[in-house]
């Protein structure tokens, strides 16, 4: 890095520790067990932005830098985070998500889950997921992922009455072979007037 911008973040402050701590993996590993005891400790690993506390304010910046980097290995960008620490907060049962001013507006997993399995057996009888608008169960819930996964991939809060979307969630729905963007709309026997393309 040229010095003459070294000097201008220094004069800002920029915290060059942070860094290093992150691409630690002691510090990686201590963090994560912190994760873990507050975990038996609540129940969730959703640390509370209003906690007190200087290590559970610490615990809750690292989480948001672990979704950051996941998001940015999404995006195809650079990202320290290793497939192992991502199956290790996998388990832990860790929301990738990132925080919005709406999070408290949620809807829960298992419903998610039940239109889930609602979808995999539309595809089983119908041999796609192109679920048309206007059936029943299905027809608004797909469009509201669609909604969801552009929301969360430009960083908006969900709407009120919106689900959200998370990387496990679109994660699912790729499994199936859920097409994210369709071009066109679906007739009422679910088949697309103009070319749709799979999620990348």
């Amino acid at each position: 890095m040229p010095r003459d911008r070294k000097q201008k973040l220094d004069g800002l402050q920029f915290e060059w520790d942070g860094i290093r701590k992150d691409l630690d993996s002691d510090h990686w590993d201590q963090m994560f067990f912190e994760l873990s005891q507050y975990r038996v400790i609540n129940g969730h690993t959703n640390v509370q932005p209003w906690a007190a506390e200087p290590r559970v304010c610490e615990l809750l910046a690292w989480c948001n830098i672990q979704r950051h980097n996941y998001a940015n290995l999404w995006a195809g960008r650079c990202s320290p985070l290793t497939e192992n620490q991502i199956r290790q907060l996998n388990q832990l049962g860790f929301d990738w998500t990132l925080p919005s001013a709406d999070s408290n507006v949620q809807d829960s997993d298992e419903e998610w889950a039940a239109r889930l399995e609602l979808l995999r057996q539309f595809k089983q009888h119908h041999g796609d997921t192109n679920v048309p608008r206007n059936h029943e169960a299905l027809g608004a819930w797909v469009d509201a992922q669609r909604i969801a996964l552009k929301n969360m991939l430009e960083g908006a809060p969900a709407r009120p009455g919106q689900p959200r979307m998370t990387w496990e969630r679109f994660s699912r729905l790729e499994a199936l072979g859920f097409e994210f963007a369709v071009r066109g709309s679906l007739s009422s026997d679910g088949e697309a007037q103009k070319v749709s393309h799979k999620s990348q």
